[in-house]
């Protein structure tokens, strides 16, 4: 690849450190519910989206009521512990404001909700640099499916082999 023409950042984990707090939410949640499941069974399903990891985390079929309300019952939890903690990774504003600058789009691709995209975006005041800001409930497969990426690529109006792509999680990289 030449210079990349786009960036594209995931946000869990890569511009903010916030597994931890996503990890003690799934414990916190699995523990409300009465389901065992170890951490290492947490960790390999990170980085997907929350109906995909409802769906291995309950051991019968869910209706789409019940991904809802679990989704939303998970994230308040996620949210409630992360919320008072919200920081960026180290020189994230100082990137996107240079990008910023020199006119190289940026974008956001995350399995997240809606709700925490707000929460942490806005909390970090970075919102203005993205381009486009893509979320869970904007695409129909999670990662690693590659919708969300050539989603993000064609708002950006950019081909996908010109964006370079930050992220952390092995479901996300799988994709790369």
């Amino acid at each position: 690849m030449s210079s990349p023409l786009a960036f594209i950042f995931d946000m869990d984990g890569t511009i903010v450190r916030n597994h931890e707090n996503h990890l003690n939410a799934w414990k916190l949640f699995c523990q409300n519910h009465h389901i065992a499941i170890t951490e290492e069974e947490l960790l390999a399903v990170f980085g997907g989206k929350n109906e995909d990891i409802l769906q291995k985390v309950f051991v019968h079929k869910l209706s789409q009521k019940e991904l809802r309300q679990f989704e939303e019952e998970k994230e308040g939890l996620y949210r409630g512990l992360y919320k008072p903690y919200i920081k960026e990774v180290e020189g994230l504003s100082d990137l996107l404001k240079n990008l910023f600058i020199a006119q190289i789009p940026a974008a956001l691709a995350t399995s997240a909700p809606t709700s925490n995209v707000d929460m942490v975006i806005d909390a970090l005041d970075i919102r203005k640099y993205f381009s486009c800001i893509i979320d869970a409930t904007m695409v129909t497969h999670g990662k690693p499916h590659p919708e969300i990426f050539l989603k993000v690529a064609e708002c950006l109006r950019e081909k996908p082999q010109n964006c370079l792509v930050f992220e952390d999680s092995r479901v996300g990289i799988e994709r790369q």
